[in-house]
């Protein structure tokens, strides 16, 4: 019965036996003949269902086994995508927290570097005002100190010239007096030219030291 290679070949041969079983005299030879090669197929075709049913069901049962797979892998897919979309939109935070972080850094730096800047122009500026606080210092001792000499000058001269004037003025008193004397012969200083040469002699001095 080997040429009976699918369940579609022994339906068909059973069906055309069974046709010719029924034009037979049950008491004939014949007729135990193709009963016997009924059940035969019979037989053959129950087992030949059975592996169909097996092989259906094996093939149902892998066909949902892959279908199982088919889910989880299309599952396990979309929690990758899901989470390469997580990774990517951290990526891109953490892409921008740096860029952030890097402004603010060259913000920060700008700053100090201002700051830097500031002082340095602050301690220049400083630097200068008392460069020139002591250089106005150093002129004003000089000015002093020069002011003091002059005035020791002035007042030197003042002094020598005061004691000129004074001398001056003694001589010529003692010149009008001597020649008052002269013209007085009782001793008396009662000339008018002795007496206005003392007056004018006296009005100098007085002049001298109010000066």
């Amino acid at each position: 019965m080997a040429m009976y290679e699918n369940s579609e070949g022994l339906d068909k041969e059973i069906e055309r036996l069974t046709k010719k079983l029924s034009t037979l005299d049950p008491t004939g030879e014949d007729y135990k003949t193709v009963r016997q090669n009924l059940d035969t197929l019979y037989k053959l075709r129950n087992e030949q269902y059975k592996v169909d049913t097996e092989d259906l069901e094996k093939r149902d049962k892998s066909e949902a086994e892959m279908k199982q797979k088919a889910d989880e892998l299309e599952v396990r897919r979309q929690e990758l995508a899901v989470a390469e979309k997580k990774l990517e939109a951290e990526k891109q935070q953490k892409e921008e927290e740096l860029a952030f972080k890097k402004l603010e850094l060259s913000l920060a730096e700008k700053k100090l570097e201002a700051e830097k800047q500031q002082k340095a122009e602050e301690n220049d500026t400083r630097t200068y005002e008392i460069e020139v606080m002591k250089q106005q210092h150093d002129d004003d001792i000089r000015s002093q100190k020069a002011n003091r000499v002059h005035d020791y000058i002035v007042t030197g001269v003042n002094t020598v010239v005061g004691i000129a004037k004074l001398a001056a003025v003694i001589g010529f008193s003692l010149m009008v007096s001597d020649q008052g004397y002269k013209f007085e012969e009782t001793g008396t200083p009662t000339s008018k030219t002795f007496r206005e040469g003392m007056k004018n002699a006296f009005d100098m001095v007085k002049d001298q030291f109010k000066k």
